[in-house]
């Protein structure tokens, strides 16, 4: 009898156990849901002037040989929302578009140095957001001095998310660029991508028309450091790390309770191909490894391992990256021209870019 007793007790108390396990999931699934809406919501408003926006995509702008500048700026908006974005203010050919291109039609205040451009989408029943594509030509952006010429732009910016994609005219070398310390990439000998790592972002660049080679000397580097930006520590950072810490705590509570021993799992059938790069380094930049956030880098850090191609389905099997989020990080690698993706039948097979190595 004293046996049973005792027998059931455990089993009364494994049960209370497991139930606030429970609890305490659901709770946290529903306090991490309600973190990541409110920080969507609220990811662009950097000017008290500015709303509406979710998120900048890109930043197109192709600069003639006489300043002019083409600028398109991709934006994901609120419908609902009264929708407001800062512009330069002298520009010509003001289009407002939504993704299918009809046009929206939209009113212009201006503040200072800028104008308002304001409109509003009407809520949808098939969906809460809308891509809306704003189009401009300017020559407020450029000035020259000599044979020097210099553009400068500020915009609201995603953080590690919106690409700034900047095209020069042919044989065009940057002399200086302001702040030192940017995240780009080269494309071509005309083509330049800036990645901003902070919300309400600007940048300059000094540059020469008519020098051929490179569009930045290979000599120059970006100003790399331990630690990013200290803007970069906002509080969306913040509120992401706490929810990184508290998934650990989460996992490691269901391990501790729900486990009694830990096993690996086997990657059976994957298979790795690929051979090390011949000639020069197989070392990742610094300043490539700095801009990535935690899945980019582990992602980054198998493939330098691996020196050559592997299967998405091992990167998935390896890193324990959820499915959905793993497919988010690729397009978001691939789209800064860090991975290139193969697909051979139903297989992806994955390797790093060759101008992303030392």
């Amino acid at each position: 009898m004293g046996i049973y007793i005792k027998i059931q007790i455990i089993y009364i108390k494994q049960r209370h156990i497991k139930m606030n396990l429970k609890i305490l999931s659901i709770s946290f699934l529903l306090l991490l849901f309600s973190i990541t809406v409110t920080s969507e919501e609220n990811i662009t408003q950097i000017s008290g002037l500015e709303s509406g926006i979710i998120q900048i995509d890109s930043v197109n702008m192709t600069i003639d040989q006489s300043g002019l500048v083409s600028v398109s700026e991709e934006l994901i908006v609120q419908r609902g929302d009264r929708i407001a974005i800062l512009i330069p203010v002298n520009v010509q050919g003001l289009i407002v578009s939504d993704s299918k291109g009809n046009e929206i039609s939209y009113e212009s205040t201006q503040k200072d140095d800028k104008q308002l451009i304001t409109f509003f989408l009407e809520k949808s029943n098939e969906k809460m957001k809308e891509r809306v594509i704003i189009r401009y030509n300017t020559q407020q952006l450029t000035a020259k001095s000599g044979d020097i010429w210099n553009i400068e732009f500020s915009t609201t910016a995603t953080p590690r998310h919106t690409i700034i994609k900047i095209e020069f005219p042919s044989d065009t070398r940057i002399i200086s660029m302001e702040p030192r310390d940017l995240y780009w990439t080269p494309i071509s000998d005309s083509e330049l991508w800036v990645y901003p790592q902070i919300k309400d972002f600007h940048f300059g660049f000094d540059y020469k028309i008519g020098v051929p080679g490179p569009i930045i000397p290979r000599s120059t580097t970006t100003t790399t450091t331990t630690t990013l930006p200290a803007q970069v520590f906002d509080m969306d950072k913040s509120i992401i790390g706490l929810a990184i810490i508290l998934i650990f705590i989460i996992i490691a509570l269901l391990f501790i309770f729900q486990r009694k021993k830990s096993k690996k799992e086997e990657i059976v059938g994957e298979k790795i191909k690929g051979e090390p790069k011949e000639g020069g380094s197989t070392r990742i930049k610094t300043s490539i490894i700095n801009m990535l956030d935690e899945n980019e880098k582990k992602i980054v850090k198998m493939l330098e391992e691996s020196e050559g191609e592997i299967t998405q389905a091992y990167i998935y099997k390896s890193t324990g990256i959820p499915k959905s989020s793993l497919s988010d990080t690729m397009r978001r690698l691939e789209k800064r021209n860090i991975i290139e993706r193969k697909k051979e039948g139903r297989t992806n097979w994955i390797r790093l870019k060759d101008w992303v190595f030392e």
